[in-house]
C-alpha cells in the first residue's frame, strides 16, 4: 500500500509551501521514499500547483491512502448544504473566491469563528475560515476535493464508504497528531533544526517509520517545518487506513472528521 502525506497550503506561493511525503507499507514499517514540495510536480511550475497536486493523486495506485492537512468541511452553522457531498460538489459555484468565502462564513456565523465538532475533539488550532486558514480550506475544497469527488476516483472517509478501486483520502492535522504524541513543541524556524530532529526521531520509533538519510536531511533542513508536517501527515494517514470506524455522533457526516 502506498501512503502519502500532504501538508497543504492555499498561499500565493503554494507550490513552494505544499509538501508531499510518499512511502510504502512494508511489513510493520512505513518506508518513506521521498519528500518534495509541490513545485517539483509536473505542471506546478506553470503556476498550477493545485491542478498538479490533483493530477498526482489521480495517478496514485488505487489502494493508496492520502492524508491532507486542510479542513474538508465547514461548521454546520455556516453552510446550507444538506450533505457533505453536496457541499463539496457545489463549492466552486457557491464561492467566487477565497475572500468572499470567508466573508460569507463570517456573515452566516454572525461574525463568530465557529468550530466543527471534530476541531474540538482533535484540538485543531483554528476554525476552518480563520484568517490564517481560510485560503487553505477554500482551495482544498474547490481545487482538490471537488474534482476528485466529482470524478469518483477517491473515497473520502468517513463521509464516503471505503470501496475497492478508489484511493482513500482522509483529513489529518499534524499539530493535532503531535499533541497526541506529546510532541507539540516549537519546531518551525532556522534555529529549531534540532527540535525537528527530535520530533522525527520520536516518530521513527513510535510510528515505525523508515526514513532514508537524504530524505531526513531535506526534512530537517526545511526551516518552515512543512516537510516535517508532511511526514506527520503520512503517519496519520497510515493509521487511518488501518482502521476507519464510524465516528460517534452525526456531525461528521456534514462537517468532516480529522484523523489523528
Amino acid at each position: 500500500m502506498q501512503v502519502v502525506g500532504i501538508d497543504f497550503s492555499g498561499a500565493r506561493d503554494a507550490a513552494r509551501r505544499i509538501w508531499i511525503a510518499s512511502g510504502v507499507v512494508a511489513g510493520s514499517k512505513l518506508k518513506v521514499i521521498d519528500c518534495i514540495p509541490a513545485a517539483e510536480l509536473p505542471r506546478a511550475s506553470c503556476g498550477q500547483p493545485f491542478v498538479a497536486l490533483t493530477s498526482f493523486i489521480e495517478g496514485l495506485p488505487t489502494e493508496s491512502v492520502i492524508g491532507i492537512d486542510a479542513p474538508f468541511g465547514l461548521p454546520a452553522g455556516v453552510t446550507h448544504a444538506a450533505s457533505w457531498r453536496e457541499l463539496v460538489e457545489s463549492f466552486p459555484a457557491d464561492y467566487a473566491d477565497a475572500d468572499s468565502f470567508r466573508a460569507t462564513c463570517l456573515g452566516s456565523a454572525g461574525g463568530r469563528e465557529l468550530r466543527r465538532e471534530t476541531d474540538a475533539a482533535a484540538r485543531t488550532p483554528f476554525c476552518a475560515y480563520n484568517l490564517r486558514l481560510y485560503r487553505q480550506t477554500y482551495h482544498v475544497l474547490r481545487d482538490v476535493l471537488s474534482p476528485l469527488v466529482t470524478t469518483g476516483g477517491v473515497s473520502v472517509a468517513p463521509m464516503q464508504e471505503r470501496s475497492a478501486g478508489r484511493r482513500l483520502v482522509v483529513e489529518v492535522c499534524p499539530a493535532s497528531t503531535l499533541k497526541n504524541h506529546g510532541l507539540y513543541v516549537p519546531y518551525k524556524g532556522r534555529r529549531l533544526r534540532s527540535a525537528r530532529g527530535r520530533i522525527l526521531n520520536r516518530l521513527v520509533r513510535q510510528e515505525r517509520l523508515s526514513v532514508p538519510p537524504a530524505v531526513a536531511a531535506r526534512v530537517l533542513g526545511d526551516a518552515g517545518g512543512d516537510a516535517l508536517d508532511s511526514i506527520v501527515a503520512a503517519a496519520a494517514a497510515r493509521r487511518a487506513a488501518r482502521s476507519t470506524p464510524t465516528p460517534p455522533g452525526t456531525a461528521w457526516s456534514l462537517e468532516g472528521f480529522v484523523y489523528v
